[in-house]
């Protein structure tokens, strides 16, 4: 049996939400830096709670230090954003917030692409909230963008507080932004 089919057999399964063997798999990549390549194959799961679990796991593999996400962040970005759970997505744009200071200008750039395409994508509550923090976070220069603002509009009237309240904040950067 391969790698990575350890890794997503280990990360299967077991009461949902839970972290499982997570804390198991990601001391096995600690250990041994060699198989994070391996370990980032998890987010082509089809199970969105391996997933789930490959995404907290990757935040607490990065926290750790001996890997590290300037290194792997064109790889990381590549395969998150391509990701359709939104287990990945949001855990994306957290680590861009996170990183932000070890990102280019054009890296910056790119994250608030995928901000504003998650948000405006995306139905999930964390990822909205997250992808909107972000783009207030990089100064919602996105006013001309006349789809965002529609959407963040419409999102201030949302019954999830965390997002309406997200969505007021960043739709009042966003009209400030206007000529």
């Amino acid at each position: 049996m391969d790698k990575e089919s350890e890794f997503e057999n280990k990360l299967k399964g077991g009461k949902a939400l839970s972290l499982g063997k997570t804390i198991e798999v990601v001391n096995e990549v600690v250990e041994k830096p060699e198989t994070f390549s391996e370990y980032l194959l998890l987010f082509s799961s089809e199970d969105s709670q391996v997933v789930m679990r490959a995404s907290n796991g990757l935040k607490r593999i990065l926290e750790d230090g001996a890997i590290s996400f300037r290194q792997h962040k064109r790889t990381i970005v590549e395969l998150l954003s391509n990701c359709p759970h939104d287990s990945a997505r949001w855990t994306l744009i957290q680590l861009l917030k996170k990183y932000s200071s070890s990102l280019s200008g054009e890296e910056l750039s790119e994250a608030r692409s995928l901000a504003k395409r998650f948000t405006l994508e995306s139905e999930e509550w964390i990822t909205l909230t997250q992808s909107m923090d972000l783009l207030v976070k990089l100064e919602g220069k996105s006013a001309e963008d006349k789809k965002l603002v529609e959407r963040v509009r419409r999102l201030c009237d949302d019954d999830r507080k965390t997002v309406s309240r997200k969505a007021r904040t960043l739709l009042k950067l966003l009209e400030r932004g206007r000529p």
